[in-house]
């Protein structure tokens, strides 16, 4: 298996990320999981097979803001991002991830957001970019599943966390800007409503 499993937490999702690595193997993924974190876990100093663990050192930011540094830092030739609340249940699902992550880049919807939405204004507006509802899509992406191919999408991962330093002032945690409640996950979709390669 070419694909390779990241997640990013702190100290208190440490059950969560033993649950996410357990479900994985569990259900056959065999491939490289990558275990990011600000300073190092309680479970870091335990070998486990095929298991790596980076702490990437505090930076002012909330964990859920740095999902894209980690994958820079420590890239792979086909990576997909999860949330350490995330149980996997399929056999099926990593190959079904890899297939698709070598075609595009896969984000999952979790609901719609109508192209003309207040909150796509405000987005574009804090990101300094023209007013397209008429290009917009309206679907809103979840940020807890990111696949992607590196050597083709690394500059969406660039730009991703780039905005979120940019337009996010530190920590950046959930429900403390007013037009980016949802802080990682919204500079996203911000990011994905003017990315070209979308829905091609």
């Amino acid at each position: 298996m070419k694909l390779s499993l990241y997640t990013f937490a702190d100290e208190a999702f440490v059950p969560g990320i033993a649950a996410l690595i357990n479900s994985a193997r569990r259900h056959g993924f065999s491939g490289r999981i990558v275990v990011g974190s600000p300073e190092p876990l309680s479970i870091s100093n335990r070998p486990l097979e095929g298991v790596e663990f980076h702490a990437l050192g505090p930076n002012g930011y909330w964990p859920g803001n740095r999902k894209a540094e980690l994958l820079l830092k420590h890239p792979s030739d086909i990576c997909v991002f999860l949330d350490a609340d995330i149980i996997i249940n399929s056999a099926s699902f990593f190959a079904r991830l890899e297939e698709w992550a070598e075609m595009a880049p896969v984000v999952a919807v979790t609901n719609l957001i109508s192209s003309i939405d207040y909150r796509r204004f405000n987005w574009a507006k804090r990101l300094g970019r023209p007013a397209r509802p008429q290009h917009w899509p309206d679907r809103y992406y979840h940020a807890g599943l990111l696949a992607c191919n590196f050597a083709r999408d690394h500059l969406l991962l660039e730009q991703w966390d780039s905005l979120i330093r940019s337009t996010l002032a530190a920590p950046g945690a959930l429900w403390t800007d007013t037009d980016f409640p949802l802080s990682d996950q919204d500079v996203l979709n911000a990011l994905l409503q003017d990315w070209d390669e979308i829905g091609r």
